[in-house]
């Protein structure tokens, strides 16, 4: 019999179908299974297949492979990395999905590109997480048979980054819901960190789960800057200009990050929940080969070379948590205000010693005693590595004002002045 005759079109749609659920079953189990396996299973289920020797079956398989192409008709023998084509339709839309948020975001006379980009790679990510739990054979659908929305994906979702990349998406989001009508575009630099964090997560999840044949090229560009500078003018009209007119998104935006770092100052930190860059002019050596932009782990850098970062050109500035950040010398500042009247006149509170001799007083930083300085107490202090100094919030100012008011605690910390 010819093996364009062997099967109906029924039955070979039933052939096809069958053997995808095989594969995802074979691909999911511990147990090693065999093409008898599949045919034996087959046959159980439709026992018109019974009419058919394995030997034609299994050619048929071979045939269809030659003529339809390996994407449809796998190879058993390589199961581990067996993508179903339902999962590969979505990952293709996913896919390109990403691509397309990348090309507009990067694009100079494009407007609302943050909204552009936001919206395409809700797209992808949701689409990315249906072709995960499908590959993983578990349901993307509601009991009403629609698919899982994007919150639902992202509560589901328990693999690498869970929490980081929950923050992050949570917010974006909320971000995509209230920017649907918006008809000004001056915020892009505040979305910049949480986009380029999403796109890298993006990328680590895509790799992670279908590896390097499907992540995203890496011969995109960098976005040229017009300026390597702006006029401070110019920087505080665009501010005064976003409070008019976006007060509603940077006050969300606020208030967002005011919670997660109350209640996950270490997803805040994290560089997968919102990317945050400074841009250093790099000297080459003459006739030097080496690119022209280098990301570099500033984990890694040595003291002297994190000492002099504050020389950058900054791109993009941090901005933790509404700015309630201070070096030690301005909490000082604050302290010695506030405490005058009670302390007098005369009475100081340097950054080097009575400052030092507080913060090791109640344990703030007590990282340091293992070379590890960013273990804090997050609610009152983080390490910032790119300059290699510690900088303080607005509840340490406000504890340390209540404690230092208490004339027996005060005595007790400086007992050995």
């Amino acid at each position: 019999m010819g093996l364009t005759k062997l099967l109906s079109s029924e039955q070979q749609e039933l052939f096809y179908m069958e053997y995808h659920k095989f594969l995802l079953k074979a691909k999911l189990s511990k147990n090693k299974y065999l093409l008898h396996d599949f045919f034996n299973q087959l046959k159980s289920k439709y026992p018109t297949f019974n009419n058919y020797k394995e030997k034609e079956l299994s050619n048929k398989i071979i045939a269809l492979r030659r003529v339809e192409g390996s994407e449809y008709w796998p190879n058993l023998n390589d199961v581990k990395n067996y993508i179903s084509p339902y999962a590969s339709d979505f990952l293709q839309k996913s896919h390109q999905s990403a691509l397309l948020a990348v090309e507009i975001y990067n694009k100079p006379l494009v407007t609302y590109k943050s909204e552009g980009f936001i919206v395409l790679m809700m797209i992808a990510w949701t689409s990315l997480f249906h072709s995960i739990f499908t590959s993983n054979g578990e349901s993307i659908r509601y009991n009403d048979g629609n698919y899982f929305d994007l919150r639902k994906c992202v509560k589901k979702y328990t693999g690498k980054l869970k929490n980081e990349i929950e923050a992050n998406m949570n917010l974006l989001i909320d971000i995509r819901d209230k920017i649907t009508h918006r008809e000004n575009t001056t915020i892009d630099e505040k979305l910049f960190g949480y986009c380029q964090a999403c796109l890298n997560n993006y990328q680590e999840i895509l790799y992670e789960h279908f590896g390097q044949s499907y992540s995203l090229p890496t011969t995109l560009a960098y976005s040229l800057q017009f300026s390597k500078k702006h006029l401070a003018i110019q920087l505080e009209a665009l501010k005064d200009y976003n409070k008019n007119y976006n007060y509603k998104i940077l006050d969300f935006i606020k208030e967002y990050e005011n919670r997660l770092y109350k209640n996950n100052p270490d997803i805040f930190s994290s560089q997968s929940y919102c990317y945050r860059i400074y841009i250093v002019p790099k000297l080459v050596k003459e006739k030097s080969a080496e690119a022209a932009v280098e990301i570099i782990d500033y984990d890694a850098l040595d003291n002297d070379v994190a000492k002099n970062i504050d020389k950058a050109i900054l791109l993009i500035k941090e901005n933790r948590v509404g700015g309630n950040f201070f070096k030690a010398s301005e909490v000082c500042k604050i302290i010695r205000e506030k405490l005058k009247n009670k302390k007098g006149d005369d009475w100081k509170f340097s950054p080097s010693y009575h400052h030092s001799k507080v913060a090791k007083y109640f344990k703030i930083r007590e990282g340091y005693k293992t070379n590890k300085p960013e273990i804090t107490r997050k609610e009152y202090c983080l390490y910032e590595p790119i300059f290699g100094q510690y900088i303080y919030s607005k509840q340490w100012i406000d504890f340390l004002i209540k404690k230092l008011k208490d004339d027996n605690i005060y005595s007790d910390i400086f007992k050995t002045a």
